[in-house]
Parts: C-alpha cells; structure tokens; sequence
C-alpha cells in the first residue's frame, strides 16, 4: 500500500509540475470521474479510521490536495461529500465527538498527527478557494468555531493537550488558514466570533513578553485581512470594535516596542510595522478621539505626528548607514502620513516645523522610484498648500545622498538639480526619446512611456474588453511617475508660489541664483 501511494503522490506532483508550466493542457486533461472518485474517498475514509496507517493518511492527504490544484472544479464529489468530512477532520480535536464515521478516527498530540492535523486545514483552504460556494460549511461543519479553539487562550481547558511547541506549529497555521478564509467567509463572522478582541490579545500580549516574529506577523495580517474590505458594510462594525478594544493604542503601542528592540528592526519586524501603518491608516475612516490609561502616552489621533517622526528618523538612519529597510515598510509610512496628516491642517503644520520636508527631500536622494513617486506625491500636496516654500528652497542634499546606491544626486544639490534628476531618470526609464544633451525630441507626445504609446497605437482588444470604464493612457501612464510630480513641483515654485519663493530668496538667497549643470538646465 505504502508503495502505491508513493508512486501515486510522485505521478501527481509530476504531472501538477507540466501543468504549471504548460496550463493550456490542463482542460485537455481528462478528470476522474465520479465511480473513480468515490472509490478515492472510500479509500481515505479507511484509511483515516486504520489504527496503525497515520504516515498513509498524510499521504492520501496530499494526493487529495494535488488532485484538487490539477481538476479544480471538475471533481464534483470532492465538493459535496469530501470537503465536509475534512473540515469536520481538521478540527476533530477541538470538538465534541460527532455521531458519524469521523468520531471514530483516532486523534492523538503526537507529532505525527499534528502534521495530519496541519495537512487537513491547508487542504480546507485550498478547498474553499477551489469551491467558494461552499463557504457556508465554515459554519455548519464547526470549522470556523474549531480554529477559534486553537487561538483564544480562554479556551485551553477545551481542546486537546498540545506540547507547547507542537501547539505553537498549530497556532500558526490557524492563523495563516484564517488569513486565507476570511476574505472568502460572510462578512458578519469576524464580529461574530469575536475574532478582533481574540486577535487583539495577542498583539498586546507581545509587547509584554515578545515571542515568534512569524506568529507575530500572522496575527497582524489576520488583523488587517480583517478590516480591509472597503465595500461592505459590516466594515465600520469592525473598525468601531477596533476602537471599543483600544486597538488602535495598541497597535500604535506594538510599533514602538518594534523600533526600539533594534535599529533598523528586522526584516520580519518591518513587514509588521508595514501592516499595522495600513491598519491605523484604514482606522482613519473613524472620526473619533482615543486615550487608553494602560498608555497614558498615546493618544488617537494626537500621537499621530509623533510615531510618523519617530519612524521617519529610524528610516533616515538606516538608509543612511546602508541597512536593509523594506521598501513596503516605507511606501505604508509615507501612506500613512499622506492620510492621516498632509490632509489636516493643524497636523500638517506641525509635520512642517518638524522639518518633515527635509526628511522627505532625503529619503527621496536615498531611495528607489516606487518610493520617490509616493515621496514627491507628499511633497508636491504639502507645497499646494503653501507651507513648505521654505524648506523646499534652503533644502541641499546631505552626505548620504552621494553614498546611496544608486546615488540620485551629489551632496549639496539643491531642488532644482534634483527635479531634474528624477525628471531625466523618468524619461529614461519610461522609454522617452531624449537627445545626447537632454532634449525630448517626440513633439507630438513628448513625455509618453513606450509601453503607453504602443497601447495607443496598436491597443489590445482582449485587455479593452476587461475594462468597464475608458483608459486614459496619458493620466495613467503619469500616475506612476516622477515625472508628473516634479514638474508640479517647478511649476508651484515658478508660478503659483513665485511671490513666497522670492521672499525666501531675498532672506536666504540660496535659490534663484543657483548655476545648474547643463543637462540639468536643460
């Protein structure tokens, strides 16, 4: 037997491998059909009861999820008789004996069974991807009910005794089950099954004794999964439990106990500091004041300017000193800022006086494109507004400038020189005819990317058919770029700030007489 299934699992994992690479083969391929499936699941309903066979349950296992990701949909039985009895199998331990076949399989906390155990819930996932329409045995098999036993800490006296590092394998991937199902699930579940207050536990819990980054990491993600869904309506429901937890706090709370176990955190630690930035950012939604007495320190939405600087300065640093800091943990901070302070004035002023232009204007010279978009986006919004005329002319890129990799500009270069950078640097990039000495030489669309012009002129039928509303490849095309930012930007200094550029220049004189190299005046 044990031979057979090997040969089975090495067939299938060959043949999903040709499938990958050559998909157009895979409806060419014909399905088993229903006699050959319901001996399939005989089979693993015999197996799964036999005392002795555990290692060949695992494997019937992972020949079932194989053959899930090769046939899809076309396994019907799969659907209506073999996905009930896994969800009811993943989390036989958690619940009370059921009056079927499944009460007699044999469940221990060994740790092979705990690899059957983990097996059988990423084998319900790949099911509901599969089979959505089925998501309503997340409730009526107990399924969902059952991971909430494996993650509340109230409920230890329910589920079976795990060693506490065969629970922490689980624990983990309950969580990266539940990142998985939520989206697929009925709205209303996360409030239903208290899923916030539970998570929100962990969370805090690791600011009074740090554990596993990675168990860390899921819970946020579980978090954020949680609160990401613009169009329904049961998200405000969500977010407002958020607040009736003190989540928020806490959050903010999580983000200073990151920065200040190390400079710059983990790589790990940045991907948690990313999302909790999108969860506080999501929160924004909620017009509504916060203070928790366990820290007094923070306060909604007035330490906003406070954690934005504290993070800015670690970003800074580390860029500076040439550490690895996750573009992704950058772009969420700028995000944030964006949201929550360049459109509130009282809170804009203060990221100002902060020298938050000059912060910005750095980590552009430091950076790449994705992040010297969003940077320039902020930049351009807060000199709209009037108030960072001054920062912007006295500006000179530091030391750090001229030792990053790949370096934008010197040190010492000025806002204009910098413009022009990003400015030439987009026309290369994008594929924008430009002369040796820098002149664009395409009149009729001058600053258009390659791949933009080719739409425009030989325009995709198939990809015109996916999109409900007309394109503006000319708006698109700049929405991404530097490009349109930096000429806001010289135009605001030009024109429409030209009287409060010419004050600062008469008290700083440090703008209008700057000698630009050529291909930058150019």
């Amino acid at each position: 037997m044990a031979t057979t299934l090997s040969l089975m699992l090495v067939l299938l994992k060959t043949t999903y491998k040709y499938l990958e690479k050559n998909p157009a083969f895979r409806k060419e391929l014909p399905a088993p059909d229903c006699y050959a499936q319901r001996c399939f699941i005989w089979a693993y309903r015999y197996e799964c009861r036999a005392r002795a066979h555990h290692h060949q349950r695992i494997t019937l296992t992972v020949i079932a999820t194989i053959m899930n990701k090769i046939f899809g949909d076309r396994l019907l039985l799969f659907s209506s008789i073999l996905m009930p009895d896994i969800m009811s199998l993943s989390v036989l331990t958690e619940l009370p004996p059921r009056n079927d076949w499944i009460g007699t399989v044999n469940f221990s906390t060994s740790q092979q069974d705990v690899q059957f155990k983990k097996t059988l819930i990423y084998f319900v996932v790949d099911l509901l991807k599969v089979f959505p329409y089925n998501r309503f045995m997340m409730e009526s098999r107990c399924w969902l009910l059952g991971i909430m036993y494996l993650l509340d800490p109230g409920l230890c006296s329910l589920r079976s005794r795990w060693s506490p590092a065969l629970f922490a394998e689980l624990r983990k991937t309950a969580l990266q089950a539940l990142v998985c199902t939520i989206p697929l699930s009925d709205p209303t579940l996360v409030m239903k099954y208290g899923l916030i207050r539970r998570i929100m536990w962990y969370i805090e819990w690791y600011s009074e004794s740090p554990y596993e980054i990675p168990v860390l990491y899921w819970c946020v993600r579980l978090l954020q999964v949680s609160t990401k869904h613009r169009s329904s309506p049961e998200r405000g429901v969500v977010i407002q439990d958020l607040f009736d937890t003190h989540g928020i706090i806490i959050i903010m709370n999580l983000c200073y106990t990151l920065m200040g176990q190390k400079t710059p955190p983990v790589e790990k630690s940045q991907a948690v500091l990313s999302l909790s930035l999108r969860i506080l950012t999501s929160c924004l939604a909620q017009t509504q004041r916060m203070t928790c007495v366990v820290y007094p320190g923070l306060k909604w939405p007035v330490s906003i300017n406070g954690l934005a600087r504290k993070m800015m300065d670690v970003v800074l640093y580390s860029l500076d000193k040439h550490y690895i800091v996750s573009e992704r943990w950058i772009i969420s901070l700028l995000n944030f800022i964006w949201e929550a302070i360049v459109w509130n004035e009282n809170y804009r002023e203060q990221f100002v006086s902060e020298n938050g232009i000059y912060k910005l204007l750095d980590i552009i010279t430091m950076t790449r494109a994705p992040v010297q978009c969003i940077a320039l986006a902020l930049v351009c919004d807060i000199a709209r507004a009037g108030d960072a005329v001054g920062q912007l002319v006295t500006w000179r890129a530091h030391l750090g400038a001229a030792s990053a990799n790949p370096k934008v500009v010197d040190r010492g270069a000025t806002i204009a020189t910098l413009l022009a950078t990003l400015f030439r640097r987009g026309c290369v990039s994008s594929g924008v005819r430009l002369s040796p000495s820098g002149v664009l030489q395409d009149l009729e669309l001058p600053i258009m990317s390659l791949d933009a012009r080719k739409e425009l002129y030989n325009p995709d039928p198939n990809r015109s058919l996916g999109h409900r509303t007309p394109i503006c490849l000319a708006a698109a095309d700049l929405a991404g770029s530097c490009m349109s930012k930096a000429f806001a930007i010289l135009h605001m200094l030009s024109e429409d700030l030209q009287h409060k550029v010419q004050l600062a220049d008469e008290t700083y004189n440090l703008y209008k007489n700057i000698q630009l190299a050529a291909e930058d005046e150019v």
